[in-house]
């Protein structure tokens, strides 16, 4: 089950136009013992001079604090959902898609 301090820290992106959605795989996901967070994130085009990049990665790097902060000194690991759509690993892109949560979607 996720936690509720993590759902806590990840709504947070509702305040940064560019992140679309948010969400987590991998053994954190699937509720099994793990020392790591992997988080999915995928963003989109706000307009012609801001890409939205720029506002999902400072989004990205505050979640990256208050993880720490709330979840304590664990890895977390960054992909973007472009990088496992462009995988030429279909297995990775098979696992990823089957175990992740979104957690944050843009209405």
């Amino acid at each position: 089950m996720i936690s509720q301090s993590l759902v806590d820290c990840i709504s947070k992106a509702s305040e940064y136009k560019g992140v679309s959605r948010i969400g987590i795989f991998g053994s954190f996901a699937r509720a099994e013992q793990s020392d790591d967070i992997d988080i999915l994130y995928d963003y989109h085009y706000i307009d012609n001079d801001n890409n939205g990049i720029s506002d999902t990665f400072q989004f990205l790097d505050i979640l990256e604090s208050d993880l720490i902060k709330h979840l304590g000194d664990r890895d977390i690991d960054f992909i973007s959902y472009h990088a496992i759509l462009d995988s030429n690993d279909d297995i990775l892109k098979q696992n990823v898609m089957r175990d992740v949560v979104w957690v944050y979607e843009q209405k």
